[in-house]
């Protein structure tokens, strides 16, 4: 039983001790790392073409919409959205302002602010 809450202590006082150190080398700033074996070729959005860069471009950014854990659509950036009744124009509106409107042209979207 002692030799358990010997071991129990020291555990605990190793975690803690782990915990206070900050790496002095980075200026004081919190550094992210993201540990990708396939590499990284962009964090660009726009250029995300494989798995490894979409999940590292998850992680950085955050959409106007996002898929809860029973895969339903729910606000992210966008508070409330809107689709016109053809299915051509969606808003999608951050409080009281429009933030982004996709505008569907036979087929082609157009996104403007």
């Amino acid at each position: 039983m002692i030799k358990t809450l010997k071991l129990l202590v020291l555990i605990v006082i190793l975690f803690i001790a782990s915990c206070n150190k900050r790496d002095k080398s980075n200026g004081g700033k919190t550094v992210f790392r993201y540990n990708e074996n396939a590499g990284i070729t962009s964090l660009d959005p726009a250029f995300a073409r494989n798995q490894a860069n979409i999940w590292a471009d998850n992680q950085l950014y955050n959409g106007l919409l996002q898929l809860d854990s029973n895969l339903m659509i729910r606000p992210a950036v966008a508070r409330e959205w809107s689709v016109s009744p053809d299915g051509k124009i969606y808003t999608f509106y951050s409080g009281t302002m429009s933030v982004f409107t996709i505008i569907r042209y036979s087929g082609v979207a157009r996104a403007g602010w």
